[in-house]
Order: structure tokens, then sequence, then C-alpha cells
């Protein structure tokens, strides 16, 4: 299945959480005004049925705030587990990895026609502390042991590439009971 184009999934999802709140088009047109967001119905129309090709970043912080849903769930839904999502024309990712990226809590390890891209990285590809670099210590902490942890899972699995992945799971959480 070709994964959809973020703006149309925008759209989609506006539709949805939109008609789960009982909010008519107009409605909505109506809040986006409030917040000073100039927006007719059509344009709700236009953004739900993908004829709009763009949504700019103000109108997608006041969707999130009018609709009550934080953006990394409505730019990547929550209920895409498993799928692809285009990320450009020329980049995917896993939805969940994608998610993880908004919210600034991974890198994109994306399918590329450029491997030599500064702004993906496949699995033991590009330095992480150049995407941590701008992260508050906290959260840099989090995704420096996440990477960690997953490098050294591929060197695992590479070692022991006849051996269920579920056994380097358990090896974890082992390790984490004698700590």
């Amino acid at each position: 299945m070709e994964p959809s184009n973020p703006t149309q999934l925008v759209g989609e999802r506006v539709a949805q959480i939109r008609k789960s709140r009982g909010i008519t088009q107009d409605g909505l047109a109506e809040a986006m005004r409030e917040v000073g967001i100039d927006f007719e119905r059509v344009v709700v129309a236009k953004l739900e049925k993908g004829l709009r090709p763009f949504v700019k970043l103000d109108e997608l912080l006041a969707l999130c705030l009018v609709l009550q849903i934080s953006p990394v769930d409505l730019l990547v839904p929550a209920d895409m587990t498993g799928e692809t999502y285009r990320i450009t024309p020329l980049v995917t990712a896993a939805a969940e990895n994608a998610r993880e990226w908004v919210r600034g809590e991974s890198l994109i390890y994306a399918g590329l026609h450029d491997p030599d891209s500064p702004f993906v990285s496949p699995v033991g590809g590009r330095d992480i502390t150049t995407f941590t670099h701008w992260m508050p210590e906290e959260r840099k902490r989090r995704v420096l042991q996440r990477w960690l942890d997953m490098e050294e899972k591929d060197q695992w699995v590479m070692e022991h590439e006849d051996e269920p992945h579920e056994q380097w799971i358990a090896e974890q959480k082992q390790k984490g009971t004698e700590s």
C-alpha cells in the first residue's frame, strides 16, 4: 500500500476528529477564525477531501488547538502501527519511528534514494550527537540511551544471527533486574 501524502492524512484526520467532536465544517472554520486563522467552510472541506495541497504551520497548530489534539497525533496517528509514513516524496519511515521523530525522541530510520543524506540515519549510521545537540538534557539522555540500546541490539543480532531476537529481549530484562 502506498504511504499517504502527509497533508492528505492530516485532512482525513481533521475530518475524523471534527466529526467525533460533533463539530460542523462551519463550526471548525469559525473556531479557527476565533484563534486568528482566516478559514472558511470551503477551506475545511477542501482540506478534508484532500483537495488542498498544503497546510501552513500556523494552521496546523491552530487545528490542533481547536480540535484539542496534540500535533503528533494529528500528523502521525497512533493507529498507524505497522504502516509506512511518507515524510517527503522521497523519504518514508515506519509510522512508529515517525511519531518518535516528531516528538523529538528519535532519528528517522528511513528509506531514501540518497543514502548519503544528512537528514536521515540508517541504523548504525550518523553520529547521534548531531541530532541531540539542541535537545534539553533530560530528553538528550533518554534518546542517547535508546540509541545505545539499539546499537547494542544490532551488534547482538549480527553476532547471533541464527538466534531469535526474543532472546536478546530476555537478556535485557535480566540485566534490568540485576541492576
